[in-house]
């Protein structure tokens, strides 16, 4: 139960968290097509919210400890090594890549909201 909560800590972090879809960034983008908007908004819900809980059952089923144990389980029926390191190799610069980001608006953030230099971050 310890592990479900630290999953689920860290996926609404990174939903709410990052302000990458903040909700006036949502509205924008859905509300500027109508109608036809708050049904975007409502099948994206679903569709994430079903990703979300499959994911949680596998790692419950499985007692998944890290990405790595995760990627084995999706990947179990693909014998090529080669293709598990690939996208191992590439769910690591996504992670990468994402930090980065999230620390240069962190960065971003300071310099605007308190003058710090830039050089100083």
């Amino acid at each position: 139960m310890k592990s479900v909560l630290k999953v689920v800590f860290v996926i609404i972090g990174t939903i709410i968290g990052a302000g990458f879809a903040s909700g006036q960034e949502m509205y924008v983008f859905f509300f500027s097509f109508g109608k036809e908007g708050f049904f975007g908004i409502l099948i994206s819900s679903i569709l994430m919210g079903g990703v979300i809980y499959q994911a949680l059952k596998i790692l419950n089923k499985y007692q998944i400890k890290n990405y790595k144990e995760f990627l084995e389980i999706l990947l179990s029926k693909n014998k090529n090594s080669r293709i598990k390191n690939i996208i191992n190799l590439l769910v690591n610069i996504f992670i990468l890549v994402t930090f980065f980001i999230m620390i240069a608006g962190f960065g971003a953030y300071f310099e605007q909201e308190f003058s710090i230099n830039s050089l100083i971050r």
